[in-house]
């Protein structure tokens, strides 16, 4: 389709993170990420790329998450809100929307600006699914064949074959009570950078390291695109109806 054409092979720009580039939206974004990442402080040396790094960040976020509710668990607290199959199905659509929204909007034609914009959505939808999981130990996920059919498709889209990664790195993690050596966090959190740049792929795009710096480029296919467009439009005619 031709809306989604512009952004595939859009390099964002050589050396985003030097030091002599002013900050744009996305350095915001990130900044706002690593200040909220307190567990992955000081161990910027864990990986090789700034891209790397972000990933980490926004790994370590949901790890903190995944500890903290994991620990609520074992106090006899129930499920939370966010970690309901219902909310799951709102945060599946709500991710499909707001990536068709991104792709559509002219602004994304600025790869910085598109960057932003999906480090944003895929910074909450990461900390969804830690909810989703802290209450659950089998990796097909509690709840999951009762996902409507919009959601199962989003699932499947959007996460698919990365749930069982991000479940084995969440099982090894101890609760937020529970002590953790150095060496072992930094083994989970270079784990939950890898699943987040996984996640990433999902959401259809990619950060590459380059000879001068790092890409940023769409990899999702155009049908792909024209399918989670439908699917948005049809689940919001339903909620029309409502």
């Amino acid at each position: 389709m031709e809306q989604f054409g512009g952004h595939r092979d859009d390099a964002l720009a050589v050396g985003l993170g030097r030091a002599d580039d002013q900050e744009g939206d996305h350095l915001a974004v990130v900044a706002l990420v690593v200040a909220d990442a307190e567990g992955v402080m000081g161990r910027r040396n864990l990986v090789e790329a700034d891209w790397e790094w972000w990933l980490l960040c926004l790994g370590g976020l949901a790890l903190e998450e995944l500890r903290i509710e994991r620990q609520l668990m074992h106090l006899g607290y129930e499920v939370a809100g966010a970690g309901t199959i219902d909310h799951l199905t709102d945060s599946l659509y709500q991710l499909n929307a707001e990536i068709v929204l991104t792709l559509t909007d002219p602004a994304s034609s600025d790869v910085e600006t598109l960057a932003s914009a999906v480090m944003q959505s895929q910074e909450w939808f990461s900390k969804h699914l830690s909810y989703f999981a802290a209450f659950r130990s089998d990796l097909s996920g509690a709840g999951l064949m009762d996902l409507p059919a919009h959601a199962k498709m989003n699932w499947d889209d959007y996460v698919g074959p990365t749930w069982e990664g991000r479940v084995d790195l969440y099982q090894q993690a101890p609760t937020s009570a529970e002590s953790i050596s150095d060496s072992d966090l930094n083994g989970l959190l270079r784990e939950a950078g890898r699943q987040e740049a996984a996640l990433l792929g999902m959401i259809g795009f990619r950060y590459t390291s380059e000879r001068n710096g790092f890409s940023f480029r769409r990899v999702v296919s155009d049908d792909a695109c024209d399918a989670r467009v439908q699917r948005a439009v049809t689940v919001a005619r339903l909620h029309e109806n409502l």
